[in-house]
């Protein structure tokens, strides 16, 4: 049983994603379940086989303790600890091969409270990863993409699993953009022979790219579609190295 969490910012398309790799699972006879963990999303494009909102919602939450919706959904989060035990139990009953979780839309309310690594500690199993989700309009911006690389790179050491980056929403961009991109990607050390030598960069501002640097050679940086379902076979493999250690998995034919 193979547990991937599908962390990322707000509109990245963590849910897109789900719904769409769970479909190419099933499409290669590989058995797998969607865990929603949001208790705030109004809708969601698959059937969760688990869904927290079932036992608690934030709408409940801001009804029951006159909470704004901010104040609510924090609530509900770290609210969701009380539930752990029945999610793990369905989980284990449906015995998938993977568990794919979707994780609240607000990255911090997640990643970054004492409940989100209970959540991740109590469900995970000996096989577990992380996919971080990134809108591939912020890669068009050196300093944006940078970012939100450190952002990865936050919840990696919050959490401490194997990870995956993904830029989501390649079909926005035009063949030019997605060259540049995938250059950063393959040559991430352009990095930082793009930002040396300019106005207001200091020698800590190049220590920090160079560290973006080697995260991306470590983790990878995969360019996809959920939408288009481009790319969803390199994620399997990437995700497959990771669990297995190997590669049992040669071609799918876009």
């Amino acid at each position: 049983m193979f547990t991937v969490f599908v962390i990322g910012t707000a509109g990245s398309g963590k849910t897109t994603f789900i719904q769409s790799f769970s479909d190419f699972l099933e499409t290669n006879e590989i058995y797998s379940i969607k865990v929603n963990l949001d208790p705030a999303v109004d809708y969601l494009p698959y059937s969760p086989d688990i869904d927290i909102r079932d036992y608690i919602t934030a709408w409940d939450i801001m009804k029951k303790y006159n909470l704004g919706p901010n104040g609510a959904i924090i609530a509900a989060v770290d609210m969701t600890i009380k539930y752990l035990h029945e999610i793990k139990e369905g989980i284990e009953e449906l015995q998938p091969g993977y568990v794919l979780v979707d994780t609240p839309g607000q990255l911090e309310l997640f990643a970054f409270r004492q409940s989100g690594e209970e959540i991740v500690q109590t469900l995970r199993r000996e096989r577990a990863a992380i996919i971080f989700m990134i809108d591939v309009i912020l890669a068009l911006s050196t300093q944006s993409l940078i970012s939100s690389i450190l952002l990865a790179a936050s919840v990696f050491y919050r959490f401490n699993l194997p990870m995956l980056i993904l830029l989501n929403k390649i079909d926005l961009l035009n063949e030019k953009e997605i060259e540049e991109i995938l250059d950063i990607i393959n040559n991430p050390e352009k990095l930082v022979s793009g930002v040396s030598g300019k106005k207001d960069i200091t020698v800590f501002h190049e220590s920090i790219v160079s560290a973006v640097e080697n995260f991306i050679k470590v983790f990878g940086c995969y360019p996809i579609s959920a939408v288009k379902n481009q790319g969803l076979d390199k994620v399997y493999i990437s995700l497959q190295q990771i669990y297995t250690g190997g590669e049992d998995f040669i071609y799918f034919a876009p």
